[in-house]
């Protein structure tokens, strides 16, 4: 054993040839969570000469989930299995790799268990030798903990006391090679700085397949906006490789580094800048407004008609959208330009599975147009003059659809503003999609501004009501309910029913808690989220051009004049 001298506790010390100290200290350097020691040269030397070796049999358990992070690994033979909660295997192990490493680091709890497939030898470094290490080479100053903080961007612009004070609210949390850190809808309450490793970033597109939009390295950060705005999670974000982070809660976040300035700049150059990334990877961007062929009219809308058009690539594919097509002289004329560049501006920023989607815009000396997905099942206005009224079961479906929607928008601080039956329209599965966006509106974050989302909601209570009893709970043309002792409930409806919708109306009901409402117990979300739910309604289509799920509606035989009026920028 080695006697250290002063104040420092006897460290370890266990002889070992040439080859497993070169074996143990290539694996370390590998290692991202330990690069700030193993750059030290006497570090290392101190790291290799104070582990151990120790033999374990086949099925062994090395390392098991929940148990304290208390020993690091370097696997000098053998193979060994990492295994999350549900026993699936995320890594195999080897030679020369490291494991067990973040928790260690982190002094925190094994998140995975490991067991052994081929009888294997281990090298070890415990917790309690680590800690002389770290106290021998690594007894930080106030003045290193500054200069640490400062070698990550967007930090280097705080005062000393700033981040003086970051060193006393953060945590670090690290994470293995493609673990999901945050997932796309989850309620979000941590904001993430990268120290080491990198991620991608990645959203859900129409078809709910997981298209990645960015990397993130050391530096940047994530998860801002669920803290900032109540909301859930606008993306997945997955670790490339082994990741340390350091990691505020939503308390540490909002009343400490939102308001500083560097903060508030970098999140919102991020908004501008993941825009611009979805804005960029819009599909269908090449098809031109004379190459789509009219196969008829799906619907009216504000100073103009929605059309089935069709592209045609070649004789073998063949591609059909909504194109909506709005007089520019009528806009212009009734000073409504803003409403419309505003919806390109906020659908541009819309992926959900939920909202229809728009693909591309055109414009012309008469019209403007929105080139969208087509939704043929119809709407649930026609639907509902078919039927008359819905049970719950249908009224259940088309309102979880609904919160979907709003739970996208509302996370991005968008206002839909606009529930209107005419305005829920169905694909072929019978799944419900958002349209008419043109009263949609960008909010910002003060209390102001989210009351006004809760008004979406009381909306989704007369939604709810309307489609129970056939008809309106008020003839207020906005559906909004001011009284709610004034509005009588039919016999039939299910208590549970008249608790939510009364919720919605009182504007008193918890956006991240609605999915857990009584009307929606034993309701799959999951499923419904994936795509994989059968929908109650099943429209009938018999092929891509169908119209049979809407009304006849005459083309308009007069000609519009030309307007010549600025649309910069459209």
């Amino acid at each position: 054993m080695e006697t250290m001298s002063g104040e420092y506790f006897q460290l370890s010390s266990h002889k070992k040839d040439r080859e497993s100290e070169r074996l143990i200290e290539r694996a370390l350097g590998r290692s991202v969570h330990l690069q700030h020691v193993v750059a030290n040269p006497r570090a290392l030397r101190d790291i290799v000469r104070a582990m151990y070796d120790k033999k374990y049999q086949a099925k062994a358990t090395v390392m098991k989930a929940g148990t304290p992070g208390d020993m690091l690994f370097v696997c000098a033979k053998g193979r060994l299995l990492l295994r999350d909660l549900a026993r699936n295997v995320i890594r195999i192990i080897g030679p020369y790799d490291v494991f067990g490493e973040m928790s260690f680091v982190c002094s925190g709890m094994r998140k995975y268990t490991v067991t052994v497939d081929i009888s294997c030898k281990l090298w070890i470094l415990t917790q309690r030798d680590y800690g002389i290490i770290l106290k021998k080479y690594f007894n930080f100053t106030d003045e290193d903990y500054v200069n640490y903080f400062r070698s990550i961007p967007i930090f280097e612009k705080f005062n000393y006391q700033n981040l003086l004070n970051i060193r006393n609210l953060a945590t670090v949390e690290c994470y293995p090679e493609k673990a999901k850190i945050i997932h796309e809808g989850e309620y979000g309450t941590k904001f993430f700085i990268i120290t080491g490793g990198s991620v991608f970033v990645s959203v859900r597109d129409a078809d709910g397949r997981e298209k990645e939009i960015r990397r993130l390295k050391r530096g940047d950060f994530f998860g801002e906006g669920a803290p900032l705005h109540d909301g859930r999670r606008g993306a997945t974000v997955t670790a490339h490789e082994p990741v340390e982070c350091i990691v505020f809660d939503k308390f540490q976040f909002m009343n400490y580094l939102a308001d500083l300035e560097p903060i508030r700049k970098a999140v919102s150059d991020r908004r501008i800048e993941v825009v611009d990334v979805l804005e960029r990877n819009t599909e269908y961007n090449y098809i031109e407004l004379d190459e789509l062929e009219e196969k008829g009219i799906i619907n009216t809308c504000y100073d103009g008609r929605v059309y089935l058009v069709e592209y045609k690539l070649d004789s073998r594919q063949e591609e059909t959208f909504a194109l909506k097509t709005l007089i520019k002289a009528n806009i212009a004329n009734k000073s409504l330009k803003k409403y419309i560049y505003n919806e390109k501006r906020i659908l541009q920023q819309c992926r959900s599975p939920f909202i229809a989607r728009l693909y591309k815009t055109f414009i012309d000396r008469k019209y403007v147009y929105f080139l969208h997905e087509a939704c043929l099942g119809g709407d649930l206005k026609q639907l509902m003059e078919k039927v008359h009224q819905l049970d719950e079961k249908m009224t259940r479906f088309v309102a979880a659809c609904v919160i979907e929607a709003f739970y996208y928008l509302h996370s991005r601080r968008i206002l839909y503003n606009n529930l209107r039956t005419e305005n829920l329209v169905f694909d072929e599965k019978g799944y419900v999609k958002l349209v008419g966006f043109s009263y949609a509106e960008q909010v910002g974050d003060t209390q102001e501004d989210d009351n006004k989302l809760l008004g979406d909601y009381s909306s989704l209570g007369s939604l709810i009501y309307e489609m129970i009893h056939g008809c309106p709970a008020t003839s207020d043309p906005s559906h909004t309910v001011r009284n709610e002792l004034n509005i009588q409930f039919k016999h039939h409806i299910s208590k549970e029913a008249k608790s939510l919708i009364k919720k919605c109306w009182r504007r008193t009901v918890i956006v991240s808690e609605i999915r857990n409402e009584r009307w929606f117990e034993a309701f799959e979300w999951d499923d419904l989220q994936k795509g994989i739910m059968k929908s109650p309604y099943k429209p009938k289509l018999q092929s891509r051009t169908d119209l049979c799920n809407f009304q006849e509606i005459r083309k308009d035989k007069e000609t519009p004049p030309d307007d010549l009026s600025n649309w910069e920028g459209f």
